[in-house]
């Protein structure tokens, strides 16, 4: 188990330890994906007129890059971003669910005592079905 909160970081729900890129590639993906839109919708529009005018070529309006091909690029990332999101909420929902099943043994004994009592229900319902 580790034993600092350094090393609780970089340590999965089964224990099994993970690498940097690991842990931290879904908050790169959309940092890279915030850098790319804010290229190409907010910094490339202001620069390029900007760009032509001082090399004195005609000033022609910005296209966007990532909108050609039907902007597919934004339909890839919000896919990839939107489905690594919700599987990592799930991660999240399983590890405090584990957590607190042995964090609260008292809990941990009111399953423990659910699932018994469920299994002697069914072995009474068998009984009486087999009479």
């Amino acid at each position: 188990m580790p034993n600092t909160i350094d090393e609780q970081k970089y340590v999965s729900v089964d224990g099994a330890q993970q690498t940097f890129i690991n842990t931290t590639w879904r908050p790169w993906m959309a940092w890279l994906y915030m850098a790319t839109c804010a290229f190409d919708f907010l910094i490339a529009p202001i620069l390029w007129p900007i760009f032509q005018a001082s090399m004195k070529m005609p000033v022609t309006p910005w296209k966007p890059i990532t909108l050609e091909g039907a902007g597919l690029y934004h339909l890839a990332m919000g896919a990839i971003l939107g489905i690594t999101s919700w599987q990592r909420s799930q991660e999240r929902i399983s590890a405090m669910n584990l957590q607190m099943t042995y964090s609260n043994p008292e809990t941990a004994s009111r399953k423990a005592a659910a699932a018994r009592r469920a299994k002697r229900e069914s072995n009474d319902a068998d009984k009486l079905i087999d009479r």
